[in-house]
């Protein structure tokens, strides 16, 4: 479904909040994905921005049209971007998740590292992993190594094979927790999530 510019202006009025200090939360609605968010964001048509700090929050926006021809919106987990430096997904270190093959170091909506349980293991090409997040999902990758340090294996992410959705909740909750102070600032606008 395609929004008129006149249909994104009205909802842009709506959600959109003059900031009143560089440190204030702003929501802006987003016709378009910057190109490195496109693969992340799959089939969004329609983003709301939030900025946060050193960070944006961007979140997938679904129009609903119920039995009565009313529109819901619906808003999906964002992906989190940090703005220091080059713009990338937010990772998140520590995260005490691990398979049958690694200890997994660090991850995000775009690479992860992994530490191999075995000394002798080694990837070169791309590779399927699969773990299980802390509330219960399950998350299938295809990823591509990168380099090979010795702390563990860094590699992008080529897909999310299940569990998309799953991933970036996890991401954003963990993201809430370390960076409580800018989301209290927020509370109203962040407590759906």
């Amino acid at each position: 479904m395609m929004l008129t510019d006149e249909e994104l202006n009205f909802i842009a009025n709506i959600v959109t909040k003059e900031s009143t200090s560089d440190n204030s939360p702003s929501l802006k609605v987003k016709p378009s994905l910057p190109n490195t968010l496109k693969s992340i964001l799959n089939n969004a048509t329609l983003t709301l921005l939030a900025e946060l700090g050193d960070y944006q929050l961007w979140f997938p926006l679904e129009l609903k049209v119920d039995h009565l021809g009313q529109f819901t919106p619906i808003l999906a987990a964002p992906e989190v971007i940090e703005k220091q430096g080059v713009e990338r997904s937010w990772r998140f270190s520590q995260t005490h998740i691990e398979n049958d093959e690694f200890i997994i170091q660090s991850l995000s909506s775009t690479g992860i590292v992994l530490k191999p349980k075995q000394r002798q293991f080694t990837v070169n090409t791309p590779h399927s992993i699969s773990f299980t997040l802390p509330h219960r999902k399950l998350v299938r990758l295809l990823i591509q190594p990168i380099r090979s340090t010795p702390s563990g294996i860094a590699a992008k992410i080529i897909s999310i094979k299940s569990g998309r959705r799953s991933l970036r909740k996890f991401l954003f909750d963990q993201h809430k927790l370390q960076n409580s102070s800018l989301y209290a600032q927020s509370e109203h606008t962040f407590s759906a999530f």
